[in-house]
């Protein structure tokens, strides 16, 4: 099963949103939103093994997916980004 979290913008290119969101001031907040409410809605509508959950991204994304894999956050198992520079963060 994929979950799909984003923003409405129709612009891909939404540095001023995104980049605190995932990589800067809101990343912390929105790292619990995804633990905090979005894993156990998910958990309590579906039927879902969390030894293997996973989170992935791209981008700011990816950073956001690494960090999320490095706390643990959530029972995250495993992790991944994609096309990130992390000389950048």
């Amino acid at each position: 099963m994929v979950v799909d979290i984003g923003w409405t913008e129709p612009d891909l290119v939404d540095f001023d949103r995104r980049g605190p969101d995932l990589v800067g001031v809101r990343r912390d907040a929105t790292l619990d939103l995804v633990t905090e409410a979005l894993v156990p809605l998910v958990e309590h509508r579906l039927t879902v093994d969390p030894a293997h959950r996973m989170v992935l991204g791209q981008s700011f994304g990816g950073a956001f997916a690494l960090e999320a894999r490095m706390r643990q956050a959530g029972g995250v198992s495993r992790g991944g980004g994609q096309r990130v520079d992390l000389e950048r963060f």
